[in-house]
């Protein structure tokens, strides 16, 4: 139910949207990984509507605590990670 208000909410993916693109969000992220925080698991707050292209590279790159997101590269698109 919250993965369809927040994509109700923000349907366009978020790291697109910083590269002037739209592409429509089919999977919703936590920004910083809950770890079974259930406060943190249900903030709005701390969700983002992302594609699957952007979802799944965030996902590949992320260890178990997860590197800070800073933003894509804007040549590639691609996310960009501390």
């Amino acid at each position: 139910q919250i993965r369809l208000i927040q994509l109700a909410a923000h349907p366009l993916c978020r790291h697109c949207e910083l590269l002037n693109l739209v592409t429509p969000a089919r999977e919703v992220d936590h920004i910083i990984p809950p770890h079974g925080d259930f406060c943190l698991q249900r903030d709005l707050g701390n969700l983002q509507s992302l594609c699957q292209p952007h979802h799944s590279a965030k996902t590949r790159h992320q260890g178990k605590d997860g590197p800070l997101l800073l933003g894509c590269n804007h040549k590639t698109g691609h996310p960009i990670y501390a």
